[in-house]
């Protein structure tokens, strides 16, 4: 019987492979699932059995991740202490072999997980599982290392697309400051010192160096077939050196429960989350990006012009919310604050969605909700909502006030924004042409 094995990280990744593998199991093909921390908890939520990354643990991993795990591990998260060790422990493991142990220190001491490529252990975890072909999303680290060692052990593989075909930098997921003195401030008010980082810091060239190979091998490495959601994901593949003919057009599996939404009772729902029923619901898609605080700040300013409206902010499952909560207070404005709700749910009862560069956008855009993108950075757009026509884009913090405003009452940019969404209508069935996919392959 063929193999196929399935590898992914919580959060939207997981949750793009798991229609898949519920899609594969109508086929006489064997199954097999790693999750990743939090995907393991989501896979089992979902009735799909799975290993994790202690399933292969060896004495030396153990060694090398429990100092790092009692360190790191947040209890009470769903991710297992056992995970946590066999994460930082064949984690570390690669990276020291690859550029010794002061290097590889430097490198997790400022990038955390950022940077880790554990491409000699997903060789060791394939040469066990020996599938046929293996199946991932467009996540750094064990899902990039994956398809690295299947390409180097001649066995094919499938990349789910999830980001339209652009990549961000791998970055740490940290609040940035400028100085020792802005650092131990953080420090006074309570914020973990592994959670600050200077920003003089980034700047190491050897460190600059191993995050560019890093990136550039995300971007670059060809596996055997990618799904994507349409031709303009394609085009940005292409772009990055991807072989066309190896990219097919499926739809994005994710996005075909959104379907269900439509059932949903909004005000219902708005009424569990005691928001105020006569305010019109303005959700920001939160994530741990480096421009982060600074998008914040913008929007809970702006948001303040807007009695009108109230403010939820979803936060990303790597964000622990005390930055967004410092925030406001520094505002002194009050904003739901929420991580266990799904995002298209918080999407459906809003009025407007805002992120930065999310792909909850696009689930916004196929609930047919209105989508504003704030952009501070001065660079292009990671997923230019804006250029498909699909979004409105705001690249001035002073200018994010008035863009709301003209969000709620253009009527124009309305119907424009409104005809643009309906060519990102759903069918529901990307999930079965990605398992068809996988068996014309393995077959």
């Amino acid at each position: 019987m063929r193999k196929c094995l399935f590898l992914g990280y919580g959060g939207g990744h997981i949750n793009t492979l798991i229609p898949v593998i519920k899609e594969l199991q109508k086929f006489d093909i064997e199954i097999e699932v790693i999750g990743i921390n939090l995907a393991v908890e989501i896979l089992r939520r979902n009735g799909i059995p799975c290993k994790s990354l202690a399933s292969y643990m060896d004495d030396e991993t153990l060694s090398i991740g429990l100092p790092l795990a009692r360190k790191f591990h947040t209890f009470g998260s769903p991710v297992s202490y056992a995970d946590s060790i066999a994460y930082y422990g064949f984690s570390m493991k690669d990276l020291i072999e690859e550029y010794g142990n002061e290097l590889a220190q430097k490198i997790f001491n400022i990038y955390d997980r950022r940077l880790f490529l554990p491409v000699k252990t997903m060789k060791d975890i394939l040469a066990k599982e020996k599938p046929n072909i293996v199946v991932v999303t467009t996540m750094y680290r064990f899902e990039l290392a994956t398809v690295i060692a299947a390409k180097e052990m001649g066995i094919m593989s499938i990349k789910v697309e999830d980001l339209l075909g652009r990549l961000l930098k791998p970055f740490p997921d940290k609040i940035h400051v400028d100085s020792d003195e802005d650092r131990e401030k953080l420090i006074n008010q309570g914020i973990n010192p592994n959670k600050i980082v200077l920003k003089s810091e980034l700047e190491n060239s050897e460190i600059v160096a191993v995050l560019e190979k890093v990136y550039n091998l995300a971007c670059t490495t060809q596996a055997t077939k990618f799904s994507v959601l349409c031709d303009y994901t394609k085009n940005n593949l292409v772009k990055r050196g991807i072989d066309a003919d190896s990219i097919e057009i499926t739809g994005q599996p994710a996005f075909d429960s959104l379907i269900e939404y439509k059932d949903v009772n909004k005000h219902t729902v708005i009424k569990s989350f005691k928001l105020n029923p006569d305010k019109r619901v303005v959700t920001y898609m939160s994530q741990p990006l480096v421009c982060r605080e600074n998008v914040l700040r913008g929007l809970v300013s702006a948001m303040k012009d807007h009695e009108d409206k109230q403010l939820i902010i979803k936060l990303h499952p790597n964000e622990d919310g005390i930055v967004h909560k410092n925030i406001l207070k520094e505002f002194n404005y009050e904003a739901l604050v929420i991580k266990d709700r799904p995002a298209p749910l918080l999407s459906y009862i809003s009025d407007l969605v805002i992120t930065i560069s999310s792909t909850t956008g696009l689930e916004a855009v196929i609930l047919d909700k209105p989508l504003l993108t704030i952009n501070l950075t001065n660079e292009e757009d990671v997923i230019p909502f804006n250029e498909m026509g699909i979004g409105m884009g705001v690249y001035c913090k002073e200018d994010i006030s008035t863009a709301i405003d003209k969000m709620f009452q253009d009527e124009k940019l309305q119907k424009e924004l409104c005809n643009n969404r309906k060519k990102f209508e759903n069918d529901g069935k990307a999930a079965s042409r990605v398992a068809n996919l996988i068996v014309d392959m393995v077959r």
